[in-house]
C-alpha cells in the first residue's frame, strides 16, 4: 500500500530534482554531511495558488527523502521438492523483496516561491546529529525503563509477592523488542560504531537480566554460552543475545562451565556474498556461517551438532547486511536451543 502511495505522487506530480546552483542560498548549509536532504523545484505552469503548488513540491520531496531513509531487503529461500522416476529431489528457489518504510520523525521542511518567474522549491531534511541525539534518548528511556522493572521485581519478590514480581518482568520484557528498530536508525544516522557497541551490550545485559529474574522465580535450568561472533574482524554479541532469547523459558545462566546443566558452543563467522542491483539501489548480501553443539554435561552426552547459514541483506554495506542476519540467526539458534535443553 504505501509503495502505491509513492506510484501515485509520482504519476500525479513530477517535480525536478534541484542541482546546488539553484536552490536558495539560506539552504546552503543543508546540503552538506550532516544532513538528508531532498529539494524539488519547478515553474508553475497551471495556475496554481501559491500554497498548493509549493505543497505538492514538498510532498515529493518528503516522498524521495522517505525512499532514503530506509529501504528494508528480506530474502526467502523457498525449498521444494520434486520426484522422477521414483527419485526425489529438492529444489532451492531464491526470492528478494524491498520494501520502503514512510516513517518521517524528525524531518523539517522549508518552501519558497518566487513571484515573478512562478519558480517554486522545497525542501524535506534531517539533522543527522538531531537524530542521533533524538533515538540514543529513546534507547535510554528503554533502558531506563527496563532497569525500573528490575528494581521493582526484586522488590516484590523480597517481600514475598512473587507474583506481583513475575507480572512486572513479563511486563517490561517484550519493551525491549524496541531495541532493534532504534539501533537500525542510529547506525542509519551515523552513530560512533563503538558508541553502539556500548549500547547494544547495556541492552543485552538489562534484557537477560530481566528474563533471568524471571526464570530464577521459576526454578531455572542452568546453562552455560560459550564461543565467538566474528562481524568482519570484530565481535558481535550474540552470546548475550541468545541468553536473552531462552531465558524466559525458564533458563538461568553462569559463566563457569562446571555450575551448569547444559553446555552450548556457538561459533559464527560473517562472509560477505554478493550484491543486487534494483535500479539505482544496490542491496548488499552477507552470511553467516555458524557452528553449534549442546553438551548434557550431567551424562557427557552431546545432544546436538550442526553447521547452519543464514542469509541477511541490507542498502548500507556487508556489515550492515550481517548485522540483519544476525537477528534471524539468534532466532534460529534460539529455537535450536529451546527444542534441544530439556527442563
Amino acid at each position: 500500500m504505501k509503495r502505491c502511495w509513492i506510484i501515485l505522487c509520482l504519476l500525479l506530480f513530477v517535480g525536478r530534482a534541484v542541482s546546488q546552483d539553484q536552490y536558495p542560498k539560506a539552504w546552503e548549509s543543508y546540503t552538506g554531511g550532516g544532513y538528508f536532504a531532498e529539494m524539488q523545484s519547478d515553474f508553475n505552469t497551471k495556475g496554481w495558488s501559491e500554497s498548493a503548488f509549493v505543497n505538492q513540491l514538498l510532498n515529493f520531496a518528503r516522498t524521495n527523502l522517505a525512499k532514503q531513509l530506509k529501504v528494508q531487503v528480506s530474502d526467502h529461500a523457498v525449498m521444494s521438492k520434486q520426484s522422477f522416476n521414483g527419485r526425489t529431489s529438492v529444489r532451492y528457489q531464491a526470492t528478494t523483496e524491498f520494501s520502503t518504510d514512510l516513517e518521517l520523525k524528525l524531518v523539517e521542511t522549508r518552501t519558497h516561491y518566487d513571484p515573478l518567474t512562478k519558480e517554486g522549491f522545497a525542501i524535506a531534511f534531517i539533522d543527522k546529529a538531531a537524530a542521533r541525539r533524538f533515538y540514543a534518548n529513546e534507547v535510554q528511556v528503554v533502558l531506563n525503563g527496563g532497569v525500573n522493572a528490575l528494581t521493582l521485581a526484586d522488590n516484590y519478590a523480597k517481600n514475598g509477592f512473587k507474583a506481583r514480581a513475575q507480572a512486572e518482568l513479563q511486563q517490561a520484557i517484550p519493551t525491549m523488542d524496541q531495541f532493534v528498530d532504534l539501533y537500525m536508525w542510529l547506525s542509519f544516522f551515523d552513530y560512533p560504531q563503538e558508541e553502539l557497541i556500548v549500547l547494544m551490550n547495556q541492552a543485552n545485559t538489562v534484557e537477560q537480566s530481566l528474563k533471568q529474574s524471571l526464570a530464577e522465580l521459576e526454578h531455572a535450568t542452568v546453562v552455560c554460552v560459550v564461543g565467538k561472533a566474528d562481524l568482519f574482524g570484530s565481535p558481535y554479541p550474540l552470546q548475550n543475545e541468545l541468553k536473552g532469547a531462552i531465558a524466559i523459558d525458564g533458563c538461568s545462566f553462569t559463566e563457569n562451565p562446571t555450575e551448569a546443566q547444559w553446555l552450548v558452543t556457538v561459533h559464527v563467522t560473517a562472509r560477505e556474498s554478493h550484491t543486487v542491483q534494483i535500479g539505482s539501489m544496490t542491496s548488499y548480501i552477507a552470511y553467516l556461517d555458524a557452528e553449534i553443539t549442546i553438551d548434557k554435561r550431567i551424562t557427557n552426552q552431546r545432544v546436538y551438532q550442526n553447521a547452519i547459514s543464514v542469509k541477511g541483506g541490507h542498502p548500507r554495506g556487508y556489515s550492515e547486511a550481517a548485522r540483519a542476519g544476525f537477528k534471524e540467526l539468534k532466532t534460529e539458534l534460539g529455537n535450536i536451543m529451546r527444542t534441544n535443553i530439556t527442563q
